[in-house]
């Protein structure tokens, strides 16, 4: 019976010495959980700070946008008379640029007589300026 209980004695030793090293492979994964919990919460925040800095980007890109972009007409502060004088002139000369835009042979006459060649009209026929020839 001495060896029996030799042997049982082993084995319940064996069997502390398992309880054991699972006892501190149980504690390792613990704190391996509560790391990678950790990591994965920080990764959660610095997702969210960059989201909100990436939304704070576009916001600003797009008021810059607005802010920056030329204005189609400058506008003239009618206080002087000389603003108001300028501004005149201006409507003036573009008056007379739309004006000799749209005159037939304002500007093909002087063509003519310097190249003696016509030009295609705006649709592409080949008549000159001068008119059809018949």
């Amino acid at each position: 019976m001495n060896s029996k209980e030799e042997g049982l004695k082993a084995k319940l030793q064996d069997a502390r010495d398992r309880s054991a090293d699972l006892h501190c492979r149980a504690a390792d994964l613990d704190q391996h959980e509560a790391k990678l919990r950790a990591e994965e919460e920080r990764c959660r925040e610095l997702k969210r700070c960059l989201d909100e800095r990436d939304a704070r980007w576009h916001e600003a890109a797009k008021d810059a946008s607005v802010v920056l972009k030329p204005h189609l007409k400058p506008r003239l502060s009618p206080r002087g008379k000389e603003n108001v004088e300028l501004q005149r002139q201006l409507e003036e000369q573009r008056g007379l640029m739309h004006k000799i835009k749209r005159k037939q042979d304002s500007w093909a006459a002087e063509g003519l007589e310097d190249s003696g060649r016509g030009h295609r009209d705006s649709f592409g026929s080949e008549e000159t300026v001068t008119g059809p020839s018949f």
